[in-house]
């Protein structure tokens, strides 16, 4: 009768076994093809940096749970650490449940553990701590014994991915893998995708996986289906199918519409000054930073900004009109602008006067960016509101 322990050596020979035996999901061709040498790598300590962007939908984020899994069984006994990171606390409870379901199998059931301070999953010696990498995350500190992983790396400020978290690899040398999906060519993840082509032209040795939908066809005849659906409804050359599936980045330079698109976005209606009693409005919120180092307050906006060229919170408010051929029309008709206001508190506006016209000491308080806000989409009897993260 095989014993237990030969039964986990031999699913863990190759990661293949481990995830077509224990964790019974197994992996895609193209989905070993990029997990194989990040093991390697990461097994006889190469310290190699990868790139995964694989379409929509295609099995990136089960390959990182799959990879981690097999990781922690492989290092139970012998220890590390695995760092995973993400730029939202969302997507890092997001990539920690995954990982936690596939534990929960015949092999591993019962034998690992969920610790906090820090949150971490935790087999034997061996842990993936799950950190966020929201630039004021207070994060510093840990070591990736074994990997670092930087989830959703498109999203990534460069500096906080450089400067906080890839010295948790120095005294280690521990490989990081970056995975995302493509946007434009100025993310984090499009530059580091570039930076690591250069040294595969060097040495030959592939450390960039691209995987778009016709290579996740071949495997997965539904997907191909759905994606051939999705193009027939919205056009190959839409953002969404270029990106999210095909792949390919768009020109940042150029915006993520063409010109075709850009034509359908102009009017010639005039702004609006009130809500018309029978129309319908939403609303899109764009939000912008706020300007802490504001010296004084002239006309309820900040003056003598810390950062004069700090990007503008902009919401405009769209008229819709139902029932047209081509689907809605939604025409701007008016837009709410503010560089650097305090999101939320009241913040001082100019001397009050006194009663005989004369300026007092005392400050009136001008309302945050949010309540003005609030007022504002009130105002306009605002049915939807589109807003960023």
């Amino acid at each position: 009768m095989t014993s237990v322990a030969e039964a986990a050596r031999f699913v863990l020979v190759d990661v293949e076994g481990f995830s077509e035996w224990v964790l019974q999901r197994p992996l895609r061709g193209y989905q070993l093809e990029a997990v194989r040498p990040v093991l390697d790598s990461v097994i006889n300590q190469r310290g190699m940096e990868f790139v995964w962007i694989f379409a929509r939908q295609s099995g990136k984020n089960e390959s990182v749970a799959q990879l981690c899994a097999y990781l922690l069984n492989v290092f139970q006994r012998k220890g590390g650490q695995i760092i995973h990171t993400a730029p939202t606390g969302d997507q890092v409870a997001t990539g920690k449940n995954r990982l936690q379901e596939r534990l929960a199998n015949e092999l591993n059931d019962g034998g690992w553990r969920s610790l906090v301070k820090p949150t971490r999953t935790v087999l034997g010696k061996a842990a993936v701590v799950w950190l966020s990498g929201h630039p004021q995350a207070q994060v510093r500190g840990a070591t990736a014994h074994l990997m670092i992983i930087f989830d959703e790396a498109q999203d990534f400020c460069q500096q906080v991915a450089e400067t906080v978290f890839a010295p948790m690899c120095a005294s280690t040398n521990a490989t990081r893998l970056y995975i995302g999906t493509t946007k434009t060519a100025n993310t984090y993840l499009a530059r580091k995708k570039r930076e690591l082509e250069l040294l595969e032209a060097q040495d030959g040795r592939r450390r960039v996986f691209v995987h778009d939908w016709r290579t996740v066809a071949r495997e997965v005849p539904a997907y191909q289906r759905f994606v051939e659906s999705e193009i027939a409804k919205k056009g190959a050359d839409h953002p969404a199918i270029v990106t999210e599936f095909g792949c390919r980045e768009l020109d940042a330079a150029g915006g993520l519409f063409d010109a075709r698109r850009q034509a359908l976005m102009q009017g010639t209606h005039p702004p609006s000054f009130s809500p018309r009693p029978s129309a319908l409005y939403v609303a899109t919120l764009d939000v912008g930073g706020q300007d802490e180092g504001a010296t004084s307050v002239e006309g309820g906006r900040p003056s003598g900004l810390a950062n004069p060229g700090r990007d503008y919170t902009v919401c405009w408010v769209f008229e819709v009109e139902l029932g047209g051929a081509a689907g809605p029309v939604y025409r701007a008709v008016h837009c709410l602008a503010d560089q650097g206001s305090p999101h939320f508190g009241k913040e001082e506006g100019g001397r009050m006067k006194d009663e005989n016209g004369d300026q007092s000491s005392a400050f009136s308080l001008q309302p945050s960016l949010a309540d003005r806000l609030l007022s504002y989409l009130e105002y306009w009897r605002v049915a939807h509101l589109v807003a960023d993260a």
